[in-house]
């Protein structure tokens, strides 16, 4: 029996043969870094409508997380050390819109984006990898300021973002103010009227669903707000060993919240202590001891600092896991199985016109991401 409209299985086969196509050229992109595949939406409409789609966005979210490199930032330019390219091309500033007239600062970065802030106090979530920002209302509150905001954003497990606005109020207590990015709003808002010793509230951590600020003093107290649950307030967290605070690590890798201190490297001490907070804040642990001697018997030393701890699964270290240290004046990527080094980039030798003062304060983590602002 002929088929009574041919044109049907023809524009069914038609389809069929199309989300193969699609279906091979997501695999495909799956396996590219996210610039790359940000330039191929020039390619065609229909490349760029399957790039731009919820779904692409989604399982590229879901894939490994890729430590591109970090963000330096002097005054209001900032610098990308990537780790993706050779050393010698690997340092280059950082665009952060292309439609904007002002220079960004950057306060916070979490999940790829970063909350910045421009000459003009307003303030700003930016995507340097697709080179978009969108503008968020600044927080408002009678007889209070500003003392810090950071950003909470987790892609693997919502598309939406918050900002956590630390306000001080007469010197009496703390606000904390939180912006959803999908109510395009400010709400929820906790007191703290105990004495916070924190110096940075730009410095926040986003772990376990809150963010996080530890105390520069052995007595003092360090903190956790929680963005998610809105009946909860700022609690209190045990302070991690503290030997001043120069050269520190306080951050976040495979949902695990870290804190590493080089302080005594150099006094007859070549290990690097790495703590870990418990999910349940009861205490931070050595969870493992990193022994550095092979990278400070090649580099000439003058100081040891911990830009980041890169963990390569969540179930422990293994051979993807590495640290990146400041030694001297050269960025080393330190791998923590094998104890063996690359140098990432040495200002020493030749820092292009860079300022070797860009290297003291501490960096940003560069993920590549396609997540909307």
């Amino acid at each position: 029996m002929k088929n009574p409209n041919p044109n049907i299985s023809m524009n069914i086969s038609s389809a069929y043969i199309v989300a193969s196509i699609d279906d091979i050229l997501i695999q495909i992109l799956l396996h590219l870094p996210l610039k790359p595949i940000h330039r191929l939406k020039s390619v065609s409409k229909h490349w760029k409508s399957l790039i731009s789609s919820p779904e692409f966005r989604l399982i590229r979210t879901l894939a490994p997380v890729s430590f591109s490199g970090l963000i330096f930032q002097m005054f209001d330019h900032a610098y990308v050390v990537d780790f993706t390219i050779p050393r010698f091309s690997s340092f280059r500033e950082l665009t952060f819109s292309s439609d904007t007239d002002w220079e960004m600062k950057i306060l916070n970065s979490c999940g790829g984006l970063f909350l910045c802030v421009d000459t003009l106090q307003d303030y700003y979530i930016c995507n340097p990898t697709t080179e978009k920002h969108s503008k968020i209302p600044s927080p408002v509150f009678r007889s209070c300021s500003i003392n810090g905001m950071c950003l909470a954003f987790d892609p693997s497990k919502s598309p939406h973002y918050r900002v956590v606005c630390v306000m001080g109020c007469r010197d009496v207590f703390k606000l904390f103010m939180v912006y959803s990015s999908e109510t395009g709003s400010w709400g929820k808002y906790s007191n703290h009227r105990a004495v916070i010793d924190i110096d940075d509230f730009n410095g926040g951590v986003y772990w376990n669903g809150s963010i996080h600020w530890i105390s520069n003093h052995k007595c003092g107290e360090s903190i956790y707000f929680n963005t998610i649950d809105y009946d909860a307030r700022c609690k209190v967290m045990p302070t991690p060993p503290i030997i001043g605070e120069n050269g520190r690590y306080f951050g976040e890798s495979c949902d695990h919240l870290h804190y590493i201190n080089p302080q005594k490297i150099g006094f007859g001490y070549d290990m690097l202590d790495v703590y870990e907070m418990r999910r349940d804040y009861s205490e931070w642990f050595v969870t493992y001891k990193v022994d550095i001697r092979n990278a400070l018997r090649r580099c000439w030393f003058d100081g040891v600092s911990v830009y980041a701890l890169v963990r390569g699964k969540d179930d422990g270290v293994d051979e993807g896991s590495f640290l990146v240290l400041k030694i001297g004046k050269r960025i080393v990527r330190y791998e923590i199985v094998s104890r063996s080094f690359e140098t990432i980039y040495d200002y020493g030798v030749e820092n292009g016109g860079v300022y070797p003062d860009l290297f003291k304060a501490p960096p940003f983590q560069y993920i590549e991401s396609l997540s909307s602002v």
